[in-house]
């Protein structure tokens, strides 16, 4: 069985097939003015993702954002005073991804009406072992995150 995929760019008749980009319209006849249509486009095409994070204990937290790496991050090192900084929710154990801001919205008050029930059957059905599923996102950051800065900042200097 054979899959195709092309991607359609908006407002264009132009398409885009990522596995054979010599079959596609935005490269064959037009050169590349057509790739960098598409460049563009995938530069700013924005996705979303609602998320569970979870602490030790089991509380549950969802919410819904642009982007998730960042996010995740702002939660492990309780950037915001709230509940998941109080209840150390910080354990990200479900996500979704979006292309659509009210679909995804959409979907965050779903699980959020659901009782608690039936979101731990849903984590459970993607992530048995509850696992921490931005672990490792972390580990190359780099000095240029907010916390390294941070904590640069307040070692004393020698001189």
């Amino acid at each position: 069985m054979r899959i195709s995929l092309q991607l359609v760019i908006p407002g264009t008749a132009k398409t885009f097939s990522p596995c054979h980009p010599e079959r596609s319209s935005a490269f064959a006849r037009e050169g590349a003015t057509q790739s960098k249509d598409l460049y563009f486009y995938m530069r700013d095409r924005k996705t979303y993702a609602i998320y569970i994070l979870a602490s030790r204990s089991l509380n549950f937290y969802i919410g819904v954002t642009s982007n998730l790496h960042r996010r995740v991050w702002q939660h492990k090192n309780h950037s915001f005073s709230g509940f998941t900084a109080q209840y150390k929710i910080d354990r990200l154990v479900y996500y979704e991804s979006f292309d659509d801001v009210g679909k995804a919205i959409l979907r965050e008050k779903q699980l959020k009406g659901w009782i608690r029930a039936k979101k731990i059957v849903l984590i459970k059905s993607q992530n048995p072992t509850w696992l921490d599923l931005s672990e490792g996102w972390y580990e190359n950051a780099g000095p240029s995150t907010q916390l390294a800065v941070r904590v640069a900042n307040s070692k004393p200097r020698s001189g």
